[in-house]
């Protein structure tokens, strides 16, 4: 995914953030940033204890490793998660 991606549903009655109708995060198992692995296999678990639906997926690369190109994670992965949740009325 390219990072982290949370989608809003616009704000809530109450005039606060509305919740997230979706998150999505990925990280290279290879990150030149070694906390961000680490860090980001604790978020999923921790999402996981509270039940937060959530969709996380380490890849073997790097931090941007296979991002773009038809291949890439960003047509595979970004753009149709983003299609999927995204209303344009």
């Amino acid at each position: 995914m390219g990072g982290l991606v949370a989608l809003r549903a616009g704000a809530a009655a109450s005039g606060g953030p509305a919740p997230a109708k979706g998150l999505a995060f990925d990280w290279g198992e290879q990150d030149e940033f070694k906390h961000i692995p680490v860090t980001c296999r604790m978020l999923d678990t921790e999402l996981s204890a509270y039940g937060i639906t959530h969709s996380a997926e380490g890849y073997e690369g790097t931090h941007g490793s296979g991002m773009m190109g038809p291949n890439g994670r960003m047509y595979q992965k970004m753009l149709p998660f983003f299609n999927r949740l995204l209303k344009f009325e």
